[in-house]
């Protein structure tokens, strides 16, 4: 049995939930997406960061409704997801691929592995990445900080599509093999040979 708090311990914590944590993301991304271009363009980096943070918590706490295992509290003006053993702290990645942090003393030590307010629960980030246009979600990764902000390990949650079965289409209805006509005539040759005059 994986020991409690390893990597192989958080994957098989958390692997129940990977598509939903995927989903998650992309739904939160997709209604970021549904603001009007001109509201967004009065967003700062820092605004457009947090709306869309609010857009994917807001999504998973209703797509984790009545999950087992699963709450959402609030704590130094943040909200984490506690998920069978989990805290996750869901955050957009800056282009160091690392948390975009206001850098308060309550993230610097989260950024270290410190969790004071829940010590028996491991902290892991959900980093989130968006493609050079800000419109998809590029990847979704959690991420275990220890001392000195060391990565300790990274699971990398990636989106399986949907194997559809191929349908082909329908064609008309085959008709049956043609035969080939052949109709003799007499020619006019036949006829004056044929005719018994000599």
């Amino acid at each position: 049995m994986a020991r409690l708090g390893t990597q192989d311990w958080a994957h098989s914590q958390l692997s129940p939930h990977k598509d939903r944590i995927w989903r998650v993301m992309k739904k939160g991304v997709s209604r970021f997406n549904r603001l009007s271009p001109e509201d967004r363009l009065a967003f700062n980096g820092r605004c457009s960061a947090d709306v869309l943070n609010s857009f994917v918590i807001d999504e998973a706490k209703g797509d984790f409704d009545g999950v087992k295992g699963s709450d959402f509290f609030e704590k130094n003006n943040t909200t984490y997801h506690s998920l069978n053993g989990c805290v996750l702290w869901y955050k957009q990645l800056g282009g160091n691929r690392l948390p975009s942090n206001i850098p308060t003393m309550t993230a610097e030590q989260m950024m270290q592995g410190q969790f004071d307010f829940m010590p028996d629960q491991l902290l892991l980030v959900v980093g989130f990445e968006l493609d050079e246009m800000k419109q998809k979600l590029k990847s979704v990764e959690l991420m275990r900080f220890g001392p000195a902000k060391r990565l300790e390990f990274v699971i990398v949650l990636a989106e399986v599509p949907v194997q559809t079965p191929v349908i082909m289409p329908k064609t008309a209805k085959t008709a049956a093999p043609r035969r080939t006509k052949i109709e003799i005539r007499n020619g006019f040759e036949q006829k004056a040979f044929g005719s018994g005059s000599e």
